[in-house]
């Protein structure tokens, strides 16, 4: 793609040397994100697989968390040097690697938002400073979203949020993984945004694959039976009740329905929602697995005959582009999913990929799922609409167009 990597991470151990290219670029990231799937935290490990695709993983390392892709510098900092002591040794190697190979550009991810202000006095006094990339795959700052016990941790959550446009506007260029108009709002000029939806791999995402073996431990094997599923953080903003509450309606109305729940827990759900499906009478229709490995998501969405994204309409999900939603597609799957801005450019209602419901109604969710139950030609047209798209958002074919994209920003020199 025309690219040199350049990587300074806490956690790596391994190094090759560094080919010249037409591009000269660094990558900072304090988190693992190479090895996240061997991680003891359930719910991170579960993200590990979207990481293993993202530009900034890409472009440094292979997904199995050794440096080992050609053209790329490792430079290893300890662990124990905490958030000031990599600030600090980031702003020195970036300096001094800048000032015996010049950089092209600096590219920082998701959460490292405050080093585009740091970095800013890094070069002073250097001939042509790099520029500053951001590499943001979801909305900035919402991770740090959540209400914390602890004051202090709630102020500096506050802080830190307010403080993001200004970390964004330092920046030269965001590539933006939302709706680009997040970024607009936040002052950053729609000539600085690099646009990158989420993507699949199509090649590992075979519509052919054979249901996974968790299906069979449900409580129906009937061939009439309608399985459901939701794979994705388990949690009420999710769906997690929702979702149960609509399996009893359906069944009630006749409809034989069961419903999977595949992904990491949230706080206390797994008592709700089993306390919800109990009186409710479809305990034994509703399953929570938990998390599982992430190579076995094709084949449990291969089982499943509907399946689903009930987000609730709250900043974090309405400009995203849910990574789900690609899978299920390629997996030619009929999705039931929320009328927010992101998924909108995903799903076409009725047409592509499945059926759209507005979050704030009640019975959205059950009358869109009712729609594909009781339609099964349009059920089938809209998943095999929804592969044909999605087959042509591949990850390399997304990353190439972007990593283009930078190139050409870069060598215009836009501001």
């Amino acid at each position: 793609m025309g690219f040199t990597t350049v990587t300074a991470n806490t956690f790596a151990d391994s190094s090759t040397s560094v080919i010249s290219d037409r591009i000269h670029v660094a990558t900072i990231w304090r988190r693992d994100l190479v090895n996240l799937n061997k991680t003891r935290d359930n719910h991170m490990r579960w993200y590990g697989h979207y990481f293993d695709h993202h530009l900034l993983v890409r472009e440094s390392s292979t997904v199995e968390g050794h440096i080992e892709q050609e053209g790329t510098l490792l430079h290893r900092f300890p662990n124990r040097a905490g958030l000031l002591g990599f600030w600090l040794r980031s702003l020195w190697w970036l300096r001094k690697h800048h000032c015996s190979q010049p950089l092209d550009a600096v590219i920082l991810p998701i959460g490292e938002e405050p080093l585009a202000l740091v970095l800013k006095f890094a070069f002073i006094g250097t001939k042509a400073p790099p520029k500053l990339v951001m590499d943001l795959w979801d909305v900035p700052g919402q991770a740090l979203a959540g209400t914390d016990k602890r004051f202090r941790r709630r102020v500096a959550r506050s802080l830190y949020l307010a403080l993001v446009p200004l970390f964004l506007r330092c920046s030269d260029f965001v590539v933006a993984g939302v709706v680009p108009e997040v970024f607009t709002k936040m002052g950053v000029k729609p000539s600085q945004i690099i646009h990158s939806e989420n993507a699949v791999l199509p090649g590992l995402f075979d519509p052919k694959l054979p249901a996974d073996g968790i299906w069979r431990r449900g409580s129906s094997n009937s061939t009439e039976t309608v399985k459901l599923l939701y794979q994705g953080y388990i949690h009420p903003s999710r769906g997690a009740i929702a979702m149960v509450e609509m399996v009893a309606v359906l069944r009630d109305q006749g409809h034989p329905v069961e419903l999977l729940m595949v992904g990491p827990l949230g706080n206390d759900v797994v008592d709700t929602v089993e306390k919800m499906a109990v009186s409710k009478g479809v305990s034994e229709f509703v399953t929570l697995s938990g998390p599982v490995p992430s190579e076995r998501i094709p084949a449990i969405i291969a089982g499943a005959d509907i399946c689903l994204c009930p987000l609730v309409d709250i900043e974090q999900y309405r400009w995203s582009y849910p990574v789900k939603i690609y899978e299920y597609m390629a997996m030619q799957k009929a999705i039931v999913a929320s009328r927010l801005p992101g998924i909108e450019c995903q799903i076409e209602d009725g047409v592509v990929g499945g059926c759209l419901y507005h979050p704030e109604d009640p019975s959205g969710l059950l009358t869109a799922t009712k729609r594909l139950l009781e339609d099964r030609e349009m059920a089938i047209e809209v998943a095999a609409r929804g592969r044909a798209w999605v087959t042509e958002r591949s990850w390399p074919k997304m990353m190439g167009r972007v990593c283009k994209q930078i190139e050409t920003s870069l060598h215009r020199g836009e501001r």
